[in-house]
């Protein structure tokens, strides 16, 4: 085999690697208990970041940006009280991977996340998150599936980022402000969590990391 075809056998692989697992999740060994997210503090538009716990997840949160190292993202939606993250990830065959809505507490729960946050847009204002969310909620009951191609321009099935990127251009607002990324066999360029993380009119209310979760007993 000559160096050249190595060399795109394994751009090949790793990004089959990668992209098998965009947004993904994992497991772990060892049972830990969470701190319970400080819902009272989340409003309707917040953005949700975590890093997995596979391989995968930690090859997608390096090829973003070395300070806001995530790999899967979604966005906070309130149902009355209850407080839930937006967001969709692929499944394996026997699910289907569409926009789902599941507790802030699974999300970060220590089978799937090393470490996370939750950020807020200072700027927004009530009416615009009043938009968001309805945006949000729209898109929760569409069916829409997970796109395995990773295209920007076909808004019929989304990626993690493309999601949030979608719901917040319904008020004229761009999270990922043009930051793109080119990866081996992908037809078009990526949105990575990262390239939203960067957004200096984001700020932490909640930061998680793996420091903090302890042994459950």
């Amino acid at each position: 085999m000559s160096i050249s075809t190595r060399s795109n056998c394994c751009k090949w692989l790793i990004t089959f690697i990668l992209l098998l697992s965009f947004c993904g999740c994992g497991r772990t060994l060892q049972s830990v208990i969470l701190p319970t997210p400080p819902t009272e503090k989340f409003s309707s538009g917040d953005i949700v970041l975590r890093l997995g716990r596979t391989l995968q997840s930690e090859l997608i949160a390096s090829s973003g940006d070395s300070l806001t190292h995530y790999s899967h993202i979604g966005i906070i939606l309130f149902r009355g009280d209850s407080c839930c993250v937006v967001h969709i990830e692929p499944k394996d065959k026997r699910e289907v991977d569409e926009i789902l809505c599941e507790p802030v507490e699974r999300f970060f729960s220590s089978d799937v996340a090393l470490s996370g946050c939750v950020m807020s847009y200072e700027a927004l204002s009530p009416t615009q998150r009043d938009r968001i969310a309805i945006k949000t909620q729209g898109l929760l009951g569409s069916r829409i599936l997970f796109d395995h191609d990773y295209l920007l321009s076909d808004s019929t099935r989304m990626y993690c980022t493309e999601l949030v990127e979608n719901i917040y251009s319904e008020v004229g607002i761009s999270l990922s402000e043009g930051r793109r990324r080119t990866l081996p066999l992908v037809r078009e360029q990526l949105i990575l969590p990262s390239d939203i993380a960067q957004n200096k009119n984001l700020r932490t209310l909640w930061h998680l990391s793996y420091d903090d979760l302890r042994p459950a007993r």
